[in-house]
């Protein structure tokens, strides 16, 4: 024990089987009456208390602050994402990481999707896993900008992340009934801020402009949706509901077009570039596609990202 200030503080570690590494660190007051301790490590990472006492040594409060017992992994999809990790997250995280999952299934989402990365993540080789298929993950060609709890920037010339196979690899993604989106963020400031980009005559592709947001699902016409918004961060997507119809959705803007479909992109997306010239330097949190989102799903979605995401401080 060591005198710090007026005070004194100790930190202990508990003994305990050689496979736990959790600290509880203990300070008193002047009277050497216990009045705080902070846990560090485990399942109780992050939990504290504080102690209050009156004139006479009575104790008039006793509060505790954090989670002492974090949502465990329980669902199967949680615990095999966690598990590709090569740095694992803290207890928290992984809560977070169950409650999102159960809560896409619950809305029904998680079946509609091919592909989900959580950019924002701890850890640059988890931010790129396949949240639905996690032994699966994005490249980063030319050394894109990775922010923990942030995620992955472009520069706007030379860098973008890659994926490994073709939007219908999965089979969620078809020629009448798909979705694409992203989840910025970062606004950037390149001319033409590509977040996803599929060109190679037929389209799959979701951009913006100082004008709005431009989209094109399996069809041979550039940006024949648009929509006019000043909104450039949120999840934003562009998605293909039949053959005929087509549009954008996010930030409270629902655009449908018509827009025949002709043939789904062979080639595989990219996010932060579309062909060899347009790239972005959006910072995204998330990336998604799969099969087309009702409305109401689409809100959903937007509510559970929005939640895990302010939980990790990413938006």
């Amino acid at each position: 024990m060591r005198v710090v200030g007026a005070g004194f503080w100790c930190a202990c570690l508990l003994a305990s089987p050689a496979w736990s590494t959790e600290t509880i660190s203990f300070s008193y007051d002047d009277l050497g009456r216990l009045n705080q301790t902070s846990t560090t490590g485990d399942v109780n990472n992050g939990f504290s208390t504080s102690i209050s006492y009156d004139a006479v040594g009575n104790r008039t409060n006793y509060t505790m602050s954090g989670s002492a017992n974090p949502t465990p992994l329980t669902d199967p999809d949680a615990i095999a994402y966690v598990a590709a990790m090569t740095v694992q997250p803290d207890a928290a995280r992984k809560g977070l990481i169950n409650e999102l999952i159960t809560g896409l299934k619950l809305d029904g989402i998680w079946s509609k999707l091919s592909w989900l990365s959580l950019l924002a993540a701890h850890d640059a080789q988890a931010a790129l896993l396949n949240v639905r298929a996690p032994t699966k993950s994005l490249s980063a060609v030319s050394s894109p900008t990775f922010t923990v709890d942030r995620g992955y920037q472009g520069n706007g010339s030379t860098s973008y992340l890659e994926s490994p196979e073709a939007l219908t690899a999965a089979g969620q993604y078809t020629l009448n009934s798909a979705s694409i989106g992203v989840y910025v963020n970062q606004a950037g400031t390149t001319t033409q801020r590509t977040a996803i980009g599929v060109r190679a005559g037929d389209r799959a592709t979701l951009y913006a402009t100082s004008t709005g947001w431009f989209a094109a699902v399996n069809s041979t016409s550039a940006g024949e949706i648009s929509t006019p918004t000043s909104v450039n961060t949120g999840l934003i997507a562009a998605f293909r509901g039949s053959s005929s119809k087509a549009g954008i959705r996010g930030n409270g803007i629902y655009t449908y077009v018509s827009s025949a479909s002709e043939q789904i992109p062979s080639v595989n997306p990219t996010f932060g570039k579309a062909g060899a010239s347009y790239y972005s330097n959006d910072r995204e949190a998330v990336i998604f596609w799969g099969d087309n989102l009702t409305n109401t799903e689409f809100d959903d979605f937007t509510t559970r990202l929005t939640t895990y995401l302010s939980a990790i401080g990413a938006n």
